[in-house]
């Protein structure tokens, strides 16, 4: 990353935090980053692409810290701390994500910069094969669509909280409700295993018909 394009990061996050992200402007940024505005367009197209790069820098980051801190916890237990890990130290964390921030920025993602949103997911796609293979994770979607529905609902609890003031013991009580068994949904057994399971009652049934014939 170039120095000039990690002064404008900076420059964001900072107006981000300060004035939303209707409050970023080209002018502004370049004075903040003390750069050209020659520079400026050899980096972005314009500033709503710096919002989006800070975002998605971000998210990405946090995401696949989490999915390898959760990755060796049990799989009974590995989803919801990924989502409340998720919901309590990163949705709030940055001063730029506040409540009046996120509901915009994950519009703007969702509408014009969905390749940056399935960027975010691919830190958890390891997560997800895995949850895919114990059984807590369902196998009928793409890896792809799972990691973009978790970010989704993530974001979704972000800007709309429980009602009143949740706790964290609030918050699991919710995941595992209605998050953990949407992410389950209803598994579907590989073809080959079907196959297996009809060869094994093949057999039984072989070894019970002289039984059978003898009554």
């Amino acid at each position: 990353m170039s120095k000039a394009r990690e002064l404008i990061l900076e420059a964001g996050r900072l107006q981000i935090a300060r004035n939303g992200i209707k409050g970023v402007q080209v002018v502004s940024l370049c004075e903040q980053a003390k750069v050209p505005r020659t520079t400026f367009y050899r980096e972005f197209s314009n500033s709503q692409e710096v919002v989006v790069t800070v975002i998605k820098d971000y998210w990405a980051t946090s995401v696949a810290n989490i999915a390898d801190e959760v990755i060796s916890l049990p799989s009974e237990v590995r989803w919801s701390q990924f989502f409340i890990r998720l919901l309590t130290k990163v949705a709030k964390q940055p001063s730029f994500l506040n409540d009046e921030n996120i509901l915009p920025i994950v519009r703007l993602i969702n509408r014009h910069y969905i390749a940056q949103a399935h960027e975010i997911g691919r830190g958890m796609h390891f997560l997800i094969v895995e949850g895919q293979k114990d059984g807590t994770v369902r196998n009928d979607v793409s890896v792809d669509e799972i990691a973009h529905w978790v970010l989704r609902q993530s974001w979704s609890l972000s800007s709309l909280p429980l009602i009143g003031e949740e706790t964290e013991e609030d918050l699991e009580h919710y995941i595992d409700r209605f998050f953990l068994p949407a992410l389950r949904g209803m598994q579907t057994i590989p073809v080959h295993q079907v196959l297996i399971k009809l060869d094994s009652i093949d057999e039984r049934l072989k070894k019970l018909e002289p039984i059978i014939n003898r009554n």
